[in-house]
């Protein structure tokens, strides 16, 4: 058998056509990012009692554009602003759950409904068969930026180890 040269992972810095920037960035201790929205978007909506909406927040209640590529009763997806391989969409139950720590039994059928929805969305994108990747962060060690409990949908380029000089699987 001969062995087939494998194409280069997908580095997380290439432009993906049609990626637009409406965050700036600053640097925060360890080495970590902070995103800021833009200019020209609201700061006003306010959820719950001393809760400031998320950015996930205000693209579900359509005050911030993003372009959605799924939506229903429980979640809604969209394309990755800054995104890290050529297809990366996110996937946000439309409830605001902060981290993995605080989901309850109760978003167990969301939760659930959010795999469904990526594997639907892979097949759509073309990128089920050759292979996805799907992440979840929680918190500042797991890299969570924004809080508001989302998942990853990333593919359409081999995606290299889940972790520098791993081999996961």
């Amino acid at each position: 058998m001969s062995e087939m040269a494998c194409p280069k992972p997908y580095d997380g810095h290439t432009k993906v056509a049609g990626a637009r920037e409406i965050f700036s960035t600053v640097d925060a201790p360890a080495g970590g990012r902070v995103f800021f929205a833009a200019a020209g978007t609201s700061d006003a909506g306010q959820t719950r009692r001393g809760h400031m909406a998320t950015i996930f927040e205000k693209i579900i209640a359509g005050e911030i554009p993003s372009t959605i590529v799924h939506r229903d009763e429980r979640v809604t997806a969209f394309r990755d602003i800054s995104p890290q391989a050529p297809v990366h969409v996110l996937i946000v139950p439309n409830k605001p759950i902060a981290t993995v720590n605080d989901i309850t039994d109760d978003d167990e059928r969301t939760l659930g409904h959010m795999f469904v929805v990526a594997r639907d969305i892979a097949q759509k994108e073309g990128i089920a068969e050759n292979g996805f990747r799907l992440i979840v962060n929680c918190n500042k060690h797991g890299g969570q930026v924004v809080f508001h409990l989302h998942m990853h949908l990333l593919g359409g380029a081999p995606l290299g180890p889940m972790l520098a000089g791993g081999k996961h699987g």
